[in-house]
């Protein structure tokens, strides 16, 4: 098992975001002491946090991360020009030292879809044509393309990333038909961190029969997010961090995502609890999921830094436990 760590890069609107900014690279340094192999960050746009974006915060984060794989989880991609998000991810697989993964994602919002003039209901179609000219643009060779959404003549990139058309894309989907895109365009599925594991279970059929021939599961990470709070016991880590992920989850519930209600929540998607604790949880994804990844987000709005401090070094013992 691999663990990474996620940043929200979401702050309460009255932050001092320099502040809040230092304290992030600190976790990063903590994280990669902590045994974590990765570093992430999430997107949205017009959030109801201030909210750095996404890709610029991962280029600083990298620079505190030498070694360590950095990734997107995820990026809304058809809010984006392919050419834009091309050169973009390149740069950061050039600073990351070809260990960049791009999570990509369709988008639920409507505040977003409106504010970029993009009609929400193209969301899937574009992301899958986002996806193909990526992997196009990232090869090097000049790319003329012209599909329902997105178009292109002769356009060449001279600085592809090192992985070149290699570049792993993992697709953020719930819904039927987005998790057969998923099994179809990504080269994993990547699970947002309110799905139970029971839902997560049930959905993992559906995109394992979406699979295209030759393509086999067992050769899937079945990648997670979860939200993680690790400390002396179950109790502990409900306290701290309840009030921080009930702030976050109203604002998810206010943007028209389905959430359950906390205490569901807690028992069923997040990660909370003692370092025993934890570890049965991770055992729970490997032995029912086949998950050979695990995201842990411990920062939320609202979150005190030596509270977050204190999680990331109590989770050392867990991937000590876990960890391959």
């Amino acid at each position: 098992m691999q663990f990474g760590y996620v940043l929200a890069g979401q702050y309460l609107p009255q932050d001092d975001l320099q502040v809040r900014l230092r304290e992030a690279l600190e976790q990063v340094r903590a994280a990669k002491q902590a045994g974590f192999t990765s570093i992430w960050a999430t997107q949205h746009f017009l959030a109801d946090f201030q909210f750095l974006q996404t890709l610029p915060f991962l280029a600083r984060l990298s620079a505190e991360a030498e070694g360590m794989t950095v990734g997107s989880a995820v990026l809304i991609a058809p809010l984006y020009s392919p050419v834009l998000l091309a050169e973009e991810v390149a740069t950061l697989d050039v600073l990351t030292g070809g260990r960049f993964v791009l999570g990509a994602g369709a988008g639920y919002r409507d505040a977003e879809f409106n504010a970029f003039g993009i009609n929400r209901s193209e969301r899937l179609g574009r992301l899958s044509e986002m996806v193909e000219l990526q992997r196009k643009l990232w090869s090097g060779e000049p790319v003329t393309y012209h599909g329902k959404y997105l178009h292109l003549d002769d356009a060449q990139m001279q600085m592809p990333p090192v992985q070149r058309e290699k570049l792993p894309i993992w697709i953020g989907a719930q819904g039927p038909k987005g998790l057969a895109q998923a099994a179809a365009i990504g080269d994993e599925w990547l699970v947002s961190p309110e799905l139970s594991l029971a839902s997560i279970a049930e959905r993992q059929q559906t995109y394992k029969d979406a699979l295209p021939a030759g393509v086999s599961a067992e050769d899937k990470l079945f990648p997670a997010l979860r939200e993680a709070y690790c400390a002396k016991n179950y109790e502990d880590a409900v306290r701290i961090a309840k009030p921080a992920l009930e702030t976050k989850y109203a604002a998810y519930a206010s943007w028209g995502h389905e959430v359950g209600s906390f205490d569901d929540m807690a028992r069923g998607s997040f990660v909370l609890g003692s370092p025993d604790d934890c570890v049965e949880r991770v055992q729970d994804y490997r032995t029912t999921l086949g998950s050979k990844f695990l995201g842990m987000r411990m920062q939320w709005p609202g979150l005190e830094q030596r509270d977050v401090l204190d999680s990331i070094g109590a989770f050392a013992e867990v991937i000590d436990r876990c960890g391959s």
